[in-house]
């Protein structure tokens, strides 16, 4: 598993707080996508972070429980009807066998050893069960500023580059016990304002990376990066964009027969 930078109370109360929340969008493409109809009976979020994926699979189930190996992500994770949380890792379900209807994931797959993961949501997987593999991401582009996305490339990243983590989710030709059964992607834009934005780029593990070594003062980033964008401000608010992918997997319906 890669180190996670996000293990710390600052840096999951910033993630709590300004992260966009895409969980309407994504809980509705999801549910067409995998084939859902009304609620299965049980699902599990891994690696759940604050909660912002687990309210996307939450009108899904009967029962969620949302799985994270960071406590302070946990402390601020958002309280919800159907929903327990409980410490584990991706390599190391804490639930039964064959207890799930549906295993997801939301933006935390690369930071898995997806190999190990595939292999907890199969045991844990009832026969027939969905893995869903959601992932949700800032384009580096700004719908009413086109000049943003040479700064993003040329001076953010340039200045601050992502640390090391697993690829992107591409179905492997061997999924073990799992069937891909297709995916879509989606586009959609995020109206934010500057204080906003700047607080949705200090969630990224760039900036949290930084922070933890010691580089920058959180402070002090923050008026870096109001100051950076304001010339791409025409008004208080502007629109950036986001894409995202779902891909959909499932466990044959009457494994170990023949």
């Amino acid at each position: 598993m890669v180190a996670n930078p996000f293990d710390t109370e600052r840096s999951a109360s910033l993630y709590a707080a300004g992260r966009p929340d895409y969980s309407d969008l994504a809980s509705d493409i999801v549910r067409r996508v995998a084939g859902i109809e009304g609620r299965v009976e049980c699902a599990v979020d891994v690696g759940c972070g604050t909660g912002i994926s687990t309210k996307a699979f939450a009108p899904l189930a009967a029962h969620v429980v949302g799985i994270e190996p960071s406590k302070s992500m946990l402390d601020q994770a958002m309280p919800m009807s159907n929903v327990v949380y409980r410490i584990g890792s991706a390599e190391g379900i804490p639930l039964p066998d064959q207890s799930c209807d549906l295993i997801a994931v939301g933006s935390a797959l690369h930071w898995f050893d997806q190999d190990g993961f595939l292999s907890e949501a199969a045991r844990i997987g009832r026969d027939g069960a969905v893995l869903v593999v959601l992932d949700h991401w800032f384009t580096g582009r700004m719908d009413t500023n086109e000049r943003f996305g040479e700064w993003m490339t040329k001076v953010y990243l340039a200045t601050f580059p992502p640390p090391p983590r697993n690829r992107a989710w591409k179905p492997p030709s061997d999924l073990g016990d799992w069937l891909h059964t297709g995916w879509e992607r989606y586009e959609t834009v995020i109206p934010l304002s500057s204080d906003q934005f700047a607080d949705y780029l200090l969630t990224q593990s760039n900036m949290q990376v930084a922070v933890a070594r010691g580089d920058n003062d959180e402070g002090e980033l923050r008026q870096w990066l109001v100051a950076e964008t304001a010339q791409f401000f025409d008004e208080p608010v502007g629109s950036f964009v986001f894409r995202g992918m779902v891909a959909c997997h499932r466990l044959p319906p009457s494994r170990g027969q023949s």
